[in-house]
């Protein structure tokens, strides 16, 4: 997710005109491979927009909670985010929100932290939420 955009991806046939070209392309490709791994879970969207939520999580601990307090005021603009990759997530509202949802519940927040997330931290949880909502504001269509 680090460098080089999004326009190598935007190649591909069919992806030229799209926000998440790279996510696009692997949903579509590990859709194709579903029966396999899907398990409990009956709507493989979700299951694949859960993991980029996790992996935009994890690629966010990277900084400090100290520098995500700083920029992540409460009051200030909503245009005021840190970048993070967010894959389909960052357009898709009907997933965005049932994500954010699950993500904000008492029971995935413990899960998460146990898990390791978030750098065992429920504020930098928060945080990483506050910064999601606002990526998604400006990603949303």
């Amino acid at each position: 997710w680090k460098g080089g955009g999004d326009d190598v991806w935007k190649c591909l046939p069919g992806l030229g005109r799209r926000k998440t070209p790279l996510s696009d392309h692997l949903h579509d490709v590990m859709a194709s491979w579903k029966q396999s791994f899907i398990g409990v879970e009956p709507n493989f969207e979700v299951l694949f927009e859960r993991f980029e939520t996790l992996a935009s999580l994890a690629f966010l601990e990277a900084y400090s909670e100290a520098d995500l307090e700083g920029l992540l005021i409460p009051g200030q603009p909503e245009a005021i985010f840190t970048r993070m990759p967010v894959g389909r997530v960052g357009w898709h509202s009907a997933s965005f929100r049932s994500l954010v949802a699950d993500f904000e519940s008492e029971a995935m927040a413990q899960t998460l932290i146990a898990s390791g997330f978030a750098k065992g931290s429920r504020r930098f949880l928060a945080l990483f939420i506050i910064n999601l909502k606002r990526v998604h504001a400006r990603m949303e269509w």
